[in-house]
């Protein structure tokens, strides 16, 4: 199997294939495509990437761009990922200046310490942006298997160098693209990035550079290594360049990418946070189903055809026609057992979509939705993860946030409109509470 990752930069597409097993950055191989020389849309581009490995098998991964994407590096009081999400979840609303139901987001844990506290990359981007960038993809009938954040995949990769043991500041430039990203103990501490006219501007870029090493002081490091890196730059000139403005030690690396490293962090570790909207993950999920069907039929012809050959050599057996069957056996014996491993790998990979992560999704979406003041006091999820029901029971101050609990559930993605609610006013010793039940389909 191989693993593809596809940037877009603004001017290029950028993509870099690793063959399934391969460990070293220097086994990806890069492709670049300019939009302006090429004439072809970002959708043409993609098929002429990805149809040179249409009879293959391979997973495909791409990424937002970091001045895309809105980027917060918090402290939580957990280590497990699903609470960790769930406790970020909370403070979105915080952290955003729009609505965060028009948003995508997940975490990524960078650290988690003895006491318990982990240090975790919050990335959330706007839903009408990435259906943009994804909507490429869609056109070409392919669908990532994982839409990551650059900042994460880049850091990825500068923590694998000996030089993130020191702290250490990544400037990385792909074309028309800018980003910095200062890592201490090789974790991420602080990202900006930016689009810019590299060639025109780069008294404006030296700035840039100056101010992400202002936000380095305030993080307590005066003095950082600096790391260049990046696709479409002169590397030299840029290392000599800020040698002599700055009046410190610069680095390049040739290998860091963001193409590369969605291809390598793809195969080893996933790719994390996981920016792909639902809607896209249940068209993912459709057409890996599909893609089952197909494979468990021509399993089923294969074996049809088998069973047709051997009866037919059984009604005009001969004793000096044995050795011939043996042959054409032999023959049938490493397509078949090709077919058979085809068929488990699609049994596993349609085993991950009803694993329990999609329950875990739906009590996080409920308890978001519930108003302050609500309490649950059961909670029933029944039939499949992508098809069933949820039943509520608890207790409120106020009859009016049932129906606003209600609302909330008819207009979120997870669930169909046709919501079902009952209550009933008990009067307490001090207040009146109100008991009630929902019921809701997803």
């Amino acid at each position: 199997m191989k693993h593809i990752g596809i940037f877009f930069t603004g001017t290029h597409l950028r993509a870099a294939v690793l063959e399934e097993g391969l460990q070293h950055t220097e086994s990806v191989q890069e492709f670049e495509y300019q939009f302006a020389d090429s004439g072809r849309s970002c959708t043409e581009l993609i098929e002429s990437v990805l149809n040179e490995y249409k009879d293959q098998t391979f997973r495909l991964y791409s990424a937002l761009p970091r001045h895309e994407a809105y980027v917060r590096i918090l402290t939580l009081p957990s280590g497990e990922k699903s609470e960790i999400k769930t406790m970020a979840g909370y403070d979105l609303a915080d952290l955003l200046p729009l609505n965060p139901e028009q948003f995508v987001f997940d975490t990524l844990v960078l650290k988690t310490g003895e006491d318990g506290y982990s240090s975790v990359m919050l990335a959330a981007a706007d839903r009408t942006l990435l259906r943009k960038n994804l909507d490429f993809f869609v056109s070409a009938s392919f669908i990532p298997s994982a839409f990551c954040l650059s900042s994460a995949v880049l850091c990825s990769q500068v923590s694998l160098l000996s030089l993130s043991a020191e702290p250490l500041l990544s400037v990385h430039c792909e074309d028309n693209y800018l980003e910095f990203n200062l890592l201490k103990e090789g974790i991420c501490i602080f990202s900006r990035g930016l689009a810019l006219n590299i060639e025109a501007v780069w008294d404006t870029v030296s700035e840039e550079i100056k101010k992400s090493l202002v936000s380095a002081s305030l993080q307590g490091i005066d003095q950082p290594r600096i790391l260049v890196s990046g696709r479409g730059i002169d590397r030299e000139k840029w290392k000599n360049d800020l040698s002599r403005e700055l009046g410190c030690s610069v680095e390049t690396d040739p290998y860091i990418s963001v193409a590369r490293g969605l291809a390598l962090a793809g195969q080893s570790s996933g790719l994390s946070p996981d920016l792909l909207p639902l809607s896209y993950t249940r068209a993912k999920r459709a057409e890996l189903k599909k893609r089952n069907l197909l494979i468990t039929a021509a399993l089923v012809v294969f074996n049809v055809f088998l069973a047709a050959n051997i009866f037919m050599v059984k009604i005009r057996q001969r004793q000096s026609f044995i050795p011939v069957l043996m042959t054409e056996m032999q023959k049938i014996e490493k397509p078949a057992m090709m077919l058979q491993d085809k068929m488990r790998k699609a049994r596993l990979a349609e085993s991950y979509f009803y694993s329990g992560k999609y329950v875990l999704g739906l009590m996080s979406e409920l308890y978001r939705l519930a108003p302050e003041e609500m309490t649950f006091r059961s909670l029933d999820i029944s039939g499949r993860p992508s098809s069933g029901t949820v039943l509520i029971t608890g207790s409120s101050s106020r009859a009016d946030q049932v129906f606003t609990f209600s609302a909330r559930i008819k207009q979120s993605a997870l669930f169909f409109p046709d919501v079902e609610n009952e209550y009933k006013k008990v009067n307490g010793a001090d207040t009146e509470q109100v008991e009630f039940t929902v019921k809701a389909k997803f």
